[in-house]
């Protein structure tokens, strides 16, 4: 009773949302139909991959066992723990960033399946997974993230507030061969930077309509002003860019 109690608390807020602004809530489910859907349907990742090195296996098997061990014990509150990642599952989600809610949920039944082993077992076996994840982070995830392109826009940023910088211009040049609009990279550069920021030439030549629509880069091409063609004439970066 509690659980019900808790679950339509939470969803009162969103059915209001859903009764005061309808159409907001229609415009996002078509976006979901007609584009996520899609991405959906062409790229997943697979659960082995999610749960044996995004996640650390103790996890996934913890949780495995307080299932079993709720199904054999008759014991209706592992429910609880377990309703949220079971929904997920039977709907066939399977990309993390989308199970990432239901987390949480994963480490209770993870901690209540690892409830039978001795204290030292228990201890290490959290202490494996803690390690685990801070060797991911500081050896793996922080690294990659000082070399990926997103890092020269921060760094031209820093440089550019560094020598004082108040106005710079930015041309932002084609990538053939790649669906995304170009100027996306403009407003991560304001982003990192005091300097107030235009964009000199003319607007990138918009792919197919076939090819935007089933982009994962869509966004890229349904954001931004309306730009001129005269490359002479610098642009202002449009509010809604930010």
């Amino acid at each position: 009773m509690r659980g019900g109690a808790a679950a339509l608390t939470g969803a009162l807020a969103p059915a209001l949302y859903a009764l005061a602004k309808p159409e907001v809530v229609e415009r996002q489910i078509g976006l979901l139909a007609g584009f996520q859907r899609e991405g959906l349907l062409r790229w997943v990742e697979s659960y082995p991959s999610t749960f044996l090195f995004q996640a650390h296996p103790l996890l996934a098997v913890g949780a495995g066992v307080a299932l079993w061990r709720g199904l054999r014990d008759r014991d209706a509150r592992v429910l609880v723990a377990a309703a949220l990642p079971l929904l997920l599952l039977a709907l066939g989600v399977r990309r993390s960033r989308y199970l990432l809610p239901a987390f949480p949920m994963f480490a209770l039944l993870a901690a209540r399946g690892l409830e039978p082993l001795a204290p030292r077992a228990r201890r290490f076996a959290a202490l494996a997974a803690v390690g685990f994840s801070l060797v991911m982070v500081f050896a793996a995830y922080l690294p990659f993230l000082h070399w990926v392109n997103t890092a020269n826009l921060q760094a031209a940023g820093r440089y550019l507030d560094g020598r004082g910088v108040r106005a710079a211009e930015v041309v932002a040049l084609p990538a053939p061969g790649v669906a995304i609009n170009p100027e996306v990279a403009v407003p991560l550069l304001d982003y990192h930077t005091a300097a107030r920021i235009t964009v000199r030439g003319p607007a990138p030549a918009r792919p197919p309509e076939d090819t935007v629509r089933t982009s994962s880069f869509r966004f890229s091409w349904n954001s931004g002003s309306h730009r001129g063609t005269d490359p002479s004439i610098p642009r202002h970066l449009a509010p809604h860019w930010c």
